[in-house]
């Protein structure tokens, strides 16, 4: 079975980017593969504002899949954003949820609230397999405990193995 496509737009999911990092990106922003996470774009009530990111922390340097990097540096005109819209300015973040994102769920039977369902959704599966510094840094937040308290959900599922194995430990010899 081949892998999917992937779609400029999974940079959101692939790398926990928040939705101004990800609007912010160019194609200058690489070293070869390396998206290097230096700028946002924040969409307040006055429209636009390229800048400097939230915090310190989030000045990172994120190493992509080859195929994910490449097609992202190739939806940017030179000099311009990779995520844009028709006029060539930052894509609309509020405008593409509403007119791409939520559609394509729903279509998928999914149900997503915005922009950082995608955070918290890579957040959880890799606290699962990465250590919560890994995580955190890759994130961009100041501390690891944000990453923890805020992003870091427990699912039931999750639940399954741990009291399975309590049990073959704790009642070996209950029918």
């Amino acid at each position: 079975m081949e892998p999917p496509t992937l779609q400029g737009g999974d940079v959101r999911q692939l790398t926990g980017l928040r939705i101004s990092e990800a609007v912010g990106v160019k194609a200058e922003d690489f070293e070869g593969n390396t998206l290097l996470v230096r700028h946002r774009f924040y969409q307040g009530n006055s429209g636009g504002d390229y800048g400097e990111l939230k915090s310190k922390k989030s000045v990172r340097n994120l190493p992509l899949p080859g195929e994910l990097a490449d097609r992202v540096k190739a939806l940017a005109p030179k000099g311009g954003f990779c995520f844009r819209s028709e006029a060539d300015t930052p894509v609309n973040q509020k405008n593409a949820l509403r007119r791409y994102v939520h559609p394509a769920c729903a279509e998928l039977g999914l149900r997503i609230g915005g922009w950082h369902d995608f955070r918290h959704t890579l957040t959880t599966r890799a606290l699962k397999k990465y250590p919560t510094k890994v995580v955190s840094g890759m994130l961009g937040h100041a501390n690891a405990r944000t990453t923890l308290d805020t992003y870091g959900h427990v699912l039931q599922e999750d639940f399954a193995e741990p009291l399975a194995e309590m049990a073959a430990q704790l009642l070996p010899n209950v029918a």
